[in-house]
């Protein structure tokens, strides 16, 4: 079977492939989920008291579904925007991966971490109910801090997935690791995929923690901020610490996110 064949029909043919993809999502919805909350509340000025057990439960299981079906489709559509982008320009793959993942998540991951954000706030009463309509949809969820995300999630998550591969060819080509990693490939792809994604993570994180004010900006404020008011804020809320404020829990949940994606190995090449 031609080898395009064969990649075309992988959701349809190998259910294996499927299985791996809906574990990823499942995972890194529940790590997202459970690492930005506490963020939320350290992002809040006070406004909200420190995270409890109850409160996790609350929240997780408000949103747990609708979190992990959004990363599927996220994962999804970033399998079929990268092979888009090899075709175009198969000198790239690199370059395509990240893009690819910065245009997915840009989008999905916004709309997960504002819904986060949002969830956060009225479980604690903290914020009004609002209208679901799809202008809401759009002003509150995914336009706030969106350039913010776009570049987070390409040099993040996407870096990671980039930098995982590099590691493990270097890993490769030295005789001490060369036959664990032929041996344990699932293995090798989960811990390099894990390395990745904590070193983009934390290169990011100031645009991660520029995102998470915006959602909070956006659900408490009259009106949406800007892209500059988002940043702008930020610094002048945190200073120096948004380089590395929520460090700790944004790393653990993006490295985790790259090494299950580098796992399931759904960019295939």
């Amino acid at each position: 079977m031609p080898e395009e064949v064969a990649v075309s029909s992988i959701y349809a043919v190998n259910g294996e492939f499927c299985r791996r993809l809906t574990t990823a999502a499942a995972c890194v919805a529940t790590s997202t989920i459970l690492w930005t909350h506490p963020q939320v509340v350290n992002l809040s000025m006070g406004k909200l008291p420190r995270p409890t057990i109850s409160s996790h439960i609350g929240v997780f299981s408000r949103l747990i579904v609708g979190q992990t079906v959004l990363k599927a489709l996220q994962y999804v559509g970033l399998v079929e925007l990268a092979r888009l982008f090899d075709r175009l320009s198969p000198q790239t793959k690199a370059l395509n991966t990240m893009v690819s993942y910065g245009a997915t998540g840009s989008v999905l991951q916004t709309i997960l971490y504002n819904r986060i954000t949002s969830a956060v706030y009225r479980h604690y009463g903290v914020t009004r109910d609002s209208s679901s309509s799809f202008l809401t949809v759009i002003k509150k969820r995914i336009y706030p801090g969106f350039f913010w995300s776009f570049t987070r999630e390409c040099c993040g998550a996407g870096g990671g997935l980039v930098l995982g591969p590099i590691i493990q060819n270097k890993l490769r080509s030295n005789k001490t690791t060369e036959q664990y990693v032929t041996t344990h490939p699932s293995a090798t792809r989960f811990f390099t995929g894990l390395i990745g994604g904590i070193s983009t993570a934390v290169a990011t994180q100031w645009m991660h923690n520029t995102c998470l004010k915006a959602g909070a900006m956006a659900e408490l404020g009259n009106r949406v901020p800007t892209t500059l008011e988002c940043l702008q804020t930020a610094i002048r809320d945190h200073g120096y610490s948004l380089l590395y404020r929520n460090a700790p829990k944004r790393v653990g949940a993006v490295s985790v996110a790259v090494a299950f994606v580098s796992w399931a190995d759904i960019v295939k090449r």
